[in-house]
């Protein structure tokens, strides 16, 4: 029974020290897009040549809607506009979420 304690400690998930609120950021519904506005695009990438990822937040400006398709022609990141649809806007946010750091305390010296 000991064995089986000691084992699931080591497995045990450790919390990261970047905290994201994504809780605090509203997500889009279609219908309350409009022309002009900017949301965000937030997600994880892969920090080069590496399997370590990181989260990112990159602007889209909302340049026209089109209710009738339920699609939209966006600029993602400033690059040239093109046409998203319902499934890739309903991932947008409205605010930019805010990611700070986890204070780290130290550890008491012998």
């Amino acid at each position: 029974m000991r064995v089986a304690a000691v084992s699931a400690s080591r497995n045990a998930v450790k919390p990261s020290p970047i905290i994201f609120s994504w809780e605090l950021t509203h997500m889009v519904t279609f219908s309350t897009i409009k022309a002009g506005e900017t949301l965000y695009d937030c997600h994880k990438y892969r920090m080069g040549n590496t399997t370590m990822r990181a989260m990112g937040t990159w602007l889209v400006k909302v340049i026209e809607v089109f209710p009738e398709k339920q699609t939209a022609l966006v600029s993602w990141n400033g690059n040239r506009p093109e046409v998203w649809g319902l499934s890739r806007m309903q991932r947008l946010r409205r605010s930019k979420p805010v990611s700070r750091i986890a204070p780290i305390t130290p550890s008491p010296r012998s």
